[in-house]
């Protein structure tokens, strides 16, 4: 079933935002197709899910990453605080709820660990991991403007038009 609701998911997105000559904010798509998804669900086209596996994974991934993503972007603000706690005791800031957050260490496998448990090797390994996220990221960025953006930049350039099925009209 979740090969037939990925099937329907991308052909529906492809759709959706091929439709639109502006493209599509990622939100708007995702909601527009929620929308979709749950009238296929109501009206037969799809069948409506049964729970496995896959489906709780799906759900986890649904509800639990954004949490992460959040709690990884707030992490710096949080051990900022902490921090604060450390220098000014007697300020009487409660730090529990800080110390048992959960945070994703950025590592290779994903690890999340409470930030009480955090050591010294897992803030090196996270600093290192980092760098070889942004090192890579950087890679992918200077490839995918040297072998795709470039090309098709100088071609939309050559032919003198502004979208891309315009250089193959121009062609024929």
């Amino acid at each position: 079933m979740s090969d037939q609701y990925k099937e329907w998911f991308i052909e529906n997105y492809d759709e959706y935002v091929r439709s639109r000559t502006d493209g599509s904010e990622l939100e708007k798509t995702r909601d527009a197709l929620g929308h979709r998804f749950l009238d296929a669900i109501e009206t037969g086209e799809l069948a409506a899910p049964k729970p496995d596996m896959d489906f709780a994974r799906n759900l986890f991934r649904s509800f639990v990453e954004p949490v992460r993503q959040t709690r990884r972007l707030s992490f710096r603000q949080q051990s900022e605080y902490l921090l604060d706690a450390l220098q000014n005791p007697d300020d009487g800031i409660h730090i529990e709820p800080f110390l048992d957050r959960v945070y994703p260490l950025g590592s290779h496998d994903g690890r999340d660990k409470a930030f009480r448990y955090w050591t010294e090797d897992d803030f090196n390994y996270s600093v290192v991991e980092r760098y070889r996220n942004a090192a890579a990221v950087m890679e992918a960025a200077k490839d995918f403007d040297d072998q795709v953006a470039q090309p098709w930049i100088n071609t939309l350039r050559r032919s003198g038009v502004v979208m891309v099925e315009e250089c193959f009209r121009a062609e024929q």
